[in-house]
């Protein structure tokens, strides 16, 4: 795609004229890769203003919580009730705010079957963005989002880093982050951050065939110097084992889970402080890695209620292993109450020395790294299934592959797909693996997994790198 400043800059409402030169050191690089898709914070002066008010309440407002709902979500749900049909109807009992262990839960089928009822009916509709997402549980949702919710993600980074001792503010012309990835196929960009001053971020694809060159991945990354790299630990792996250089001054992890040895494993290798945050696409930033204990999570945001519950909705004692739930966030078109995150963990509520108010998360059977294999050895990235699985009416997927190679994926439909369908879905998935592979498509009236990927293939993060 041929790059133009002009399809950025319009993308973003507070453009100043220095920022140019970020745009044109990260986008009209000679090593830059190809870049296939526009984008642009949509951060007017009133979304601005939200950001800056929603920083400032970051620090301010760091009130520790228990099993209890505190007070200043009060005033948050009663003003939701009339606005949203959800909200109205599960906060029905009038004693709600004193039995709130009564108020039913939502999950990803709400979001999939129900989002009407949740939106609020007054939310105005301009600034809608479509994140596509099938998370943790195989269960693909399209999340509505808000240019001033996703403008919030970098003072939770920030907040996250100065937590960790690292106090940084850039401007343009730096860059504040890239975002490395490795799929077959995936959206690559290069923008300017408001909130930053300018500054830039990039998502590029490590994948060989979005450079020119193999050694322009090396040379991009040194010329662009971001302050910070982020990615899960597949990208991660990869990045070394392609033998690129170019050492962040901090990692960022996302996505995946690292144990204590993992962590320390990359900042070896990567000479950076690593930072672990724990997110989703419905909720954003949930927790960050606490200086002190780097495989436990401080509830990062202030605006969200963090539950612990058994299966039977009901509070678990702190220290119990129960599913996650949320409430809250500043997405105003995908409010939560008692969100179920498909991921299970305990909560700590005691004082921690590094100084943060916010309880602890402990996350129990975390996201582990599932990575798939083709007959020639080759590591092939689960994350490349959704993205064909998302033209089809799938409601929910599993995907297995054995010691043998052989991968199976089970599929909840609307409807049907017809051989036709169902033969053309069976070439795109095997052409990931070089066409060379032995897949079974069966379609099931459930799925009790809650899992999307599954594999016998071993795949230890630390014994696969390369030195």
């Amino acid at each position: 795609m041929e790059v133009k400043l002009n399809e950025v800059i319009k993308r973003i409402p507070l453009f100043k004229e220095p920022w140019k030169k970020t745009l044109e050191k990260l986008g009209q690089s000679p090593y830059a890769p190809a870049w296939n898709s526009y984008c642009g914070d949509q951060i007017t002066d009133e979304y601005k203003a939200f950001v800056d008010e929603f920083e400032k309440n970051l620090y301010l407002k760091r009130f520790p919580f228990n099993t209890e709902l505190p007070d200043q979500f009060i005033g948050y749900l009663l003003a939701l009730k009339p606005r949203s049909l959800w909200f109205y109807e599960a906060l029905e009992n009038k004693n709600w705010i004193k039995e709130f262990h009564t108020v039913k839960t939502m999950d990803r089928g709400d979001l999939q079957k129900e989002l009407k009822k949740l939106i609020p009916f007054d939310e105005k509709l301009d600034d809608l963005i479509i994140n596509p997402t099938s998370g943790t549980t195989g269960q693909p949702v399209k999340v509505p989002n808000h240019p001033k919710a996703i403008g919030c993600y970098d003072p939770l980074i920030l907040f996250a880093l100065h937590q960790h001792g690292i106090y940084w503010r850039t401007q343009s012309p730096d860059t504040a982050a890239i975002q490395i990835c490795n799929q077959q196929n995936t959206i690559t960009y290069f923008t300017a951050h408001s909130f930053y001053n300018g500054s830039g971020f990039a998502k590029i694809n490590l994948n060989n065939r979005q450079w020119q060159r193999e050694s322009d991945r090396d040379k991009y990354l040194a010329e662009a110097d971001p302050y910070i790299l982020s990615g899960d630990p597949y990208s991660f792996y990869s990045y070394l084992n392609q033998g690129i250089h170019f050492h962040p001054k901090t990692l960022l992890s996302t996505s995946i889970s690292l144990s204590k040895i993992e962590i320390t494993k990359l900042m070896e290798e990567f000479q950076a402080p690593v930072i672990n945050i724990y997110s989703l696409n419905e909720t954003g930033p949930i927790g960050y890695s606490c200086p002190l204990e780097p495989d436990t999570f401080h509830i990062l945001p202030h605006d969200i209620f963090v539950e612990i519950l058994d299966d039977n909705n009901r509070s678990v004692e702190p220290g119990k292993i129960g599913n996650i739930h949320i409430t809250g966030g500043r997405n105003p078109y995908l409010p939560l109450l008692r969100y179920k995150t498909g991921d299970q963990g305990w909560m700590d509520y005691s004082s921690c020395d590094c100084g943060d108010k916010m309880p602890k998360l402990h996350l129990y059977n975390a996201r582990k790294m599932v990575i798939f294999k083709n007959l020639k050895g080759q590591w092939i990235n689960p994350v490349d299934v959704p993205r064909i699985l998302k033209d089809y009416p799938i409601i929910k997927f599993h995907m297995t592959q054995d010691s043998n190679l052989d991968c199976e994926l089970s599929i909840k439909t609307q409807y049907p797909l017809g051989n036709a369908a169902s033969e053309i879905l069976y070439k795109k998935l095997t052409s990931l693996f070089d066409d060379k592979i032995n897949l079974t498509i069966l379609e099931k009236e459930e799925i009790e997994s809650n899992q999307p990927f599954e594999s016998e293939i071993d795949f230890t993060f630390l014994a696969e790198l390369a030195y």
